[in-house]
Order: structure tokens, then sequence, then C-alpha cells
């Protein structure tokens, strides 16, 4: 398991931890399946019905890398750590 830092405006976090706290899950894996469903929605992702065989649900989704070279993360604000 990787960990990523993610920096996020006060307001930012306190969405995330409103959604968190609705939906009865950790921070991380609120970030997690909202990077899940976001993936798929724009196509690097596939559930079982489109035969990838992976579940959303699962760690062993597979991602599709589109990474932009020299893209450079947001600073400032708070941020959440997620393992």
């Amino acid at each position: 398991m990787n960990r990523v830092i993610v920096h996020l405006q006060p307001d930012e976090l306190a969405v995330l931890r409103a959604m968190s706290h609705e939906d009865f899950r950790p921070v991380d894996q609120t970030l997690r399946f909202l990077l899940q469903r976001e993936a798929q929605a724009r196509g690097f992702l596939k559930n079982e019905r489109e035969g990838s065989g992976h579940r959303l649900d699962t760690n062993a989704a597979t991602l599709t890398q589109n990474t932009r070279i020299g893209a450079s993360p947001n600073t400032g604000g708070s941020h959440v750590s997620v393992p």
C-alpha cells in the first residue's frame, strides 16, 4: 500500500469529513472510493459488468497511469495523509 498526501483547503477538508461521516467510512476509504468512481467515469477503470474482472470496492482494481509531466501539487491549506 502506498501513502499519498493531499493538500486541501479548510472547506474541502470539512466536506471530505462530512462525506466520510455520512457514508460511515474512514476518510482514507472515502478518498479511495471517490478516486475509483472518477477513474471509472473517465474510462481508466472498469467494473465487473464491463469485463475487467475487478470490483471497484477492492484493492485489486487497476488504474491506467495518465500523469501530466511537470504537474505540481496544490500547496497550502490543510492536508490529509492517506495510508
